[in-house]
């Protein structure tokens, strides 16, 4: 699985980070697969909206299924500017 974030910009959103698991860990393995150590350094306390992409790929049972790109639904402000 994979989770990019992006910043809200003017003209256009900025990529800002990407996250990814790794297939071999036990974290990958199972139903719930969850990726909870993304993160971006804010500098400074500007107030600055963000949102993210995840989109996966697994192997079960021998066959390969992907999950499109899909976009978070609420773009969240915060004051952390970049």
């Amino acid at each position: 699985m994979t989770l990019e974030i992006y910043k809200v910009g003017q003209f256009s959103d900025y990529f800002l980070h990407r996250a990814e698991t790794n297939p071999a860990s036990l974290g990958s393995n199972g139903f719930i697969v969850k990726i909870q150590d993304a993160k971006v350094v804010c500098t400074n306390s500007i107030p600055s909206s963000y949102y993210g992409v995840v989109y996966a790929k697994a192997l079960i049972e021998g066959k390969w299924h992907s999950a499109g790109r899909t976009r978070s639904v609420h773009i969240r402000k915060l004051n952390c500017g970049n």
